[in-house]
């Protein structure tokens, strides 16, 4: 462990794990252009906090919407719209932000010779734990929903656009899988909050 570290460490004992990352990222002299990967990562997660909090105000201005429409017996949808499409992109931000973490992990790990794509990289170190154990141990316990993100993002962006529906008291986001991938979107429970947005956050 350097030096640096240990003293950065003492000075601020609290400092977040990502943000210690961060900090070292940027004069790692082993990634190319560090300092912009790690203006670049961090600008991804604040983008992900913030559609994040818009995704969680956006379904209750939905539920509004279905309410009244349940009075006046007619709605444009258009808060339904809105939350289909800030829930997409809440997702590609997600994709966005592990595809840049992969490009760095890929930097690190030159002998290695790994796949730049977050997926196939993730898969590597399932099968591979050794090369970094404690990296391949995060992957497998809090990266679980990562495949369901990726299947929804991908056909969001190549195919078709999903649409918010309702059942019951029961909210939820739907769309019809046209790619070939054995991993593909279904109606996911979708109230106030997703399980796949706070499994994420809580990951950050």
């Amino acid at each position: 462990m350097s030096e640096e570290y240990h003293i950065l460490h003492q000075q601020n004992p609290d400092l977040p794990k990502i943000k210690l990352f961060l900090l070292f990222l940027k004069g790692d002299k082993r990634i190319p252009d560090g300092f912009r990967w790690s203006m670049s990562i961090e600008s991804k997660i604040k983008a992900v906090e913030i559609l994040f909090k818009e995704v969680k105000a956006q379904t209750a201005s939905c539920i509004k919407e279905f309410e009244d429409a349940k009075k006046k017996r007619y709605s444009e949808g258009n808060e339904r719209l809105l939350l289909a499409l800030k829930y997409e992109v809440f997702l590609n931000s997600i994709y966005s932000l592990c595809e840049n973490l992969s490009r760095v992990v890929s930097f690190l790990y030159l002998k290695e010779n790994l796949p730049q794509d977050f997926n196939r990289q993730k898969k590597r170190f399932g099968e591979n734990p050794e090369i970094d154990p404690t990296y391949s141990e995060i992957l497998d316990n809090f990266t679980k929903w990562y495949p369901e993100v990726r299947a929804l993002r991908d056909e969001s962006t190549h195919f078709l656009s999903g649409f918010i529906t309702v059942s019951g008291s029961e909210y939820g986001y739907f769309n019809t899988p046209k790619s070939k991938r054995k991993v593909r979107p279904r109606r996911y429970p979708y109230r106030t909050s997703n399980p796949i947005s706070n499994k994420f956050m809580m990951a950050l």
